[in-house]
């Protein structure tokens, strides 16, 4: 039997059903994915610009803190960087915060917010939005970098 003699035997709805099975299977993936509970990142908030940032969302620090602690925010999309994603806040309490005027150096792990999106730097750098803590544990920057690949959700956690 030839190749083509053993095509004409497939029923014609054959590929499309594996197809179909194929990609309810990934959707059902995807959604099992977006309901995981958010990664938790440890973080201090002893940052430069945390009285100007508070002052510009019109808070006192420790409300901006406990606001910035208590969001989920999305993975939105990688930056200009390897590792250095783009996180959307699901509130648009941080909506005001502008980008800094000129950049200044930045260090690995610092946790960083401007116009409703937050970031940590993945390494040290130069750059321009307002730094209001830094990751708890510097060792670990790489590994939850990376991390925000795969996990839809990041939820920051005052140390």
């Amino acid at each position: 039997m030839s190749w083509d003699a053993s095509l004409e035997s497939i029923p014609p709805d054959f590929v499309a059903n594996i197809m179909n099975d194929v990609a309810g299977a990934r959707a059902h993936r995807e959604e099992a994915h977006r309901e995981e509970l958010p990664i938790e990142v440890e973080v201090i908030y002893d940052g430069p610009d945390v009285a100007s940032v508070a002052e510009s969302c019109e808070l006192s620090p420790e409300a901006l803190v406990q606001a910035h602690s208590t969001t989920t925010y999305q993975v939105a999309f990688p930056g200009f960087a390897a590792g250095f994603f783009y996180l959307s806040a699901l509130s648009d309490a941080f909506a005001s915060v502008e980008r800094k005027q000129l950049p200044r150096p930045v260090r690995a792990g610092d946790l960083a917010i401007i116009a409703g999106y937050a970031a940590i730097y993945p390494s040290n750098d130069r750059g321009g939005w307002s730094v209001i803590g830094r990751v708890l544990h510097p060792k670990k920057v790489q590994e939850v970098t990376n991390s925000f690949a795969t996990y839809p959700a990041v939820r920051f956690v005052q140390s």
